[in-house]
Order: structure tokens, then C-alpha cells, then sequence
């Protein structure tokens, strides 16, 4: 007489050593073995991407088709998208909205800056008369040194002025 052990034995020799026999699997069929201790995945250790919603498929972030209106993680997955679209949108000191067309940042990319990096105080370049020795050629003077020590070049292969050669001109470099 065959006790329950005799037969694990029996169907634990058509695994490798560290695998198991899958119950309900035919003998020598696919995926017939798995890693001892590996069960199939529950609904609750299901991925994060993966909404019950749409099993196995990603979240809905615009919850189109939805089924369930309380879906949780289809409200987290959306906000988690929306949150990131904000912040790349808000960063106008890298976009050509916050840029001025003479070289420079504009007063919109100055506060853009000054958001992102708290301390920091952007103030617009000195671009009018100045007395000589005073604080404004000072600042000017200390500006065009570092600006023209950069390396690069003064022109985009196209014949147009790059951004570091509108703002040396922008500053009276």
C-alpha cells in the first residue's frame, strides 16, 4: 500500500533537485515544476502596475472603461502622472518660456530658478550706463570675465548667435 509520501517521492523524481511537481499538472508538460516554496501569486502580491481593473495589464491613469469608480490605485497612478507633469512644466528657467530672446533669462525665469533652488537671488543682468567703479560694473565686470572664460563656441553651425553669445552681448561684454 502507497502512502501519500511514497507518491511525492515518486512525482519529486521528475523535478530537478530545488523544484517541485505543480498539483494539477499532467507529468513532464510544461511548466509541470516550480522553485520549492514558489506559489502562485495571490491578488494581494499582485505588481503594483497591475490593476485590478484590468488584471495583469497597467493602470488606467485616465480611469477610461474603469469598472470600478473607487478604484484606488487607478486614483493614485493619476495623480502620481498628473504631480510629475507638473513638475517638468513648472521649470520655465529651462524652457524658452522663461528665456529672453536677447540672451538671458526673463523676470519668469528668474522666479522659476529661484523656486527650484531656495537661497538663490537671480537679478537681471546690468545692461545700461554705469558708473565707473561702482557696484554695477563691478558685477558686470565679474560676469563677462566668467561668461567669456567658458568654453564653446559663439555660433550655432546654422550662423546663429548661441545663448552664451547673447548674453555677453546682452551684458555689454
Amino acid at each position: 500500500m502507497s502512502t501519500i509520501s511514497d507518491l511525492a517521492k515518486a512525482a519529486a523524481g521528475r523535478c530537478w533537485d530545488g523544484y517541485e511537481p505543480v498539483p494539477g499538472k499532467d507529468a513532464y508538460s510544461d511548466d509541470s515544476c516550480r522553485k520549492v516554496g514558489s506559489k502562485k501569486k495571490k491578488k494581494s502580491e499582485k505588481k503594483a502596475d497591475d490593476c485590478h481593473c484590468y488584471p495583469g495589464g497597467p493602470a488606467d491613469p485616465d480611469k477610461k472603461g474603469c469598472k470600478d469608480p473607487d478604484c484606488d490605485h487607478c486614483d493614485k497612478e493619476a495623480s502620481a502622472i498628473q504631480e510629475l507633469a507638473k513638475e517638468a512644466a513648472s521649470a520655465a528657467w529651462q524652457r524658452k518660456s522663461g528665456k529672453n530672446s536677447k540672451g538671458g533669462l526673463n523676470e519668469k525665469g528668474r522666479k522659476s530658478y529661484e523656486r527650484e533652488n531656495p537661497g538663490s537671488d537671480l537679478k537681471a543682468p546690468v545692461t545700461g550706463k554705469v558708473k565707473p567703479g561702482g557696484k554695477a560694473a563691478k558685477r558686470r565686470k565679474s560676469f563677462c570675465a566668467r561668461m567669456s572664460g567658458n568654453k564653446g563656441p559663439m555660433k550655432k553651425p546654422n550662423g546663429e548667435p548661441t545663448r552664451k553669445a547673447l548674453s555677453l552681448r546682452k551684458w555689454k561684454c
